[in-house]
């Protein structure tokens, strides 16, 4: 695989690139343009995109000009990004040393300051290709499992031996306080408006201690394309549950007072 060496960037993204995730996001789909190697270096990728693959990303980026920020993705558009971008595509664009040292040191920092026993039950919504829980077993936690609503995402996780299923977030099979801990990294952000008190709530439901979302938050909401940006402190205040912030996560604790039922 022909490898570019001049793209590889302190930032991590060549500047042509990192205009926008939306631009991004197209670039790499459409064009099959510079991925990111595990060595950390830049270079063209074996997968190339269907043309109904490319048509798909096409449609959105024109809706997106026509409409603006008044134009969201569906649950269904969301689903088939997944479907697309996932698995053993998504690994290979996100993954570099450096981004598994920062995921390990946000990770750690989490832990240190909300402990769960090594055997304790973890889950994370969201897994994608098991970047999180691969860094989780590292650190010496055993019983983990994951979610994630993209049957590419999941088949990558299978074959690396996790223990993750297909399942929509919003409609976790799984009794009330079955985990430690129940987390997520930068998922919620492609929940819609009319989707996150639900998956909020599942959330804490299935967790008997703590709750950790790593998601951007902000105080006035924004909605566009397939990113939602929200309020989480007034989200979970809404539903009874505070929150505090704990190195990069927001950190819901059941087990202290005032923490709903």
């Amino acid at each position: 695989m022909e490898e570019y060496n001049a793209f590889k960037l302190k930032s991590g993204v060549p500047g042509s690139l990192a205009r926008s995730a939306a631009k991004q996001d197209l670039l790499r789909n459409y064009y099959g343009l510079q991925y990111f190697s595990p060595d950390g270096k830049w270079s063209r990728p074996q997968w190339r995109p269907t043309f109904a693959e490319r048509m798909f990303f096409v449609r959105h980026r024109i809706l997106s000009k026509i409409y603006g920020k008044a134009h969201r993705y569906s649950e269904a558009d969301q689903k088939r990004l997944w479907h697309i971008r996932g698995g053993e595509n998504y690994s290979f664009e996100s993954e570099t040393p450096a981004s598994r040292e920062y995921a390990r040191r946000y990770l750690r920092d989490l832990f240190e300051s909300a402990p769960v026993a090594k055997d304790g039950p973890i889950i994370e919504l969201g897994c994608g290709s098991g970047r999180n829980l691969s860094l989780l077993k590292d650190l010496g936690y055993s019983s983990l499992k994951g979610v994630d609503f993209s049957a590419t995402q999941v088949e990558f996780c299978l074959k690396q031996g996790f223990d993750v299923r297909l399942m929509n977030i919003a409609e976790l099979d799984f009794p009330d306080r079955s985990f430690d801990l129940v987390f997520t990294n930068s998922v919620l952000l492609h929940v819609p408006p009319d989707r996150i008190a639900r998956v909020l709530g599942e959330a804490i439901r299935v967790s008997r201690n703590l709750v950790a979302f790593r998601e951007e938050t902000c105080e006035k909401e924004l909605f566009q394309g397939h990113v939602y940006k929200y309020n989480y402190s007034r989200r979970l205040g809404e539903l009874g549950f505070p929150c505090e912030k704990v190195g990069e996560f927001i950190v819901v604790r059941r087990d202290r007072p005032g923490a709903g039922a």
